[in-house]
């Protein structure tokens, strides 16, 4: 599914250096850019190898021109034109009210295009909400401070 996103915009004309795939987690960052690496896809991350002492954390460029895979956390303040968001299968039922933050925090962070790869059942009437609301030409919020199309229980003050 990630290759169709990838494969989507780049025919849309949406350069790599405009691109990023968003992760909960480092894992599945890390088998993104596995991928990616395998089909020839240069790829700018901030993941890193267990294996190796670094001694400072990998840092993160946007002007460079590769294909830019994070996780949520890692990309706080920064934006990019198109935002490639992956929801994994499985949350922490404890802690899903977070997960929802971070969530939204993910698709806040396009400035143009969202393309949101969705294995939770949690968030799959967003998926049908926002599916209706397209195809009844509704105006769909992009305000980044406004919530209430993505989790309508949620109150930001």
């Amino acid at each position: 599914m990630c290759e169709k996103a990838y494969d989507y915009f780049f025919n849309q004309g949406i350069q790599p250096t405009d691109m990023v795939f968003l992760v909960t987690e480092n894992s599945t960052g890390w088998k993104l850019v596995n991928k990616f690496e395998s089909k020839g896809i240069q790829v700018n991350h901030v993941f890193e190898d267990k294996e190796k002492s670094h001694r400072h954390k990998r840092s993160f460029w946007l002007g460079d021109s590769r294909l830019k895979i994070a996780t949520v956390h890692s990309f706080k303040g920064w934006e990019l034109k198109t935002v490639i968001l992956l929801i994994p299968n499985q949350i922490n039922e404890n802690r899903a009210r977070n997960f929802d933050y971070l969530i939204y925090t993910g698709i806040s962070r396009t400035l143009k295009d969202i393309c949101v790869i969705n294995c939770c059942r949690r968030y799959d009437a967003f998926g049908q909400e926002w599916q209706r609301l397209t195809k009844s030409n509704t105006p769909v919020t992009t305000q980044k401070n406004s919530m209430d199309i993505l989790f309508p229980k949620i109150s930001i003050h």
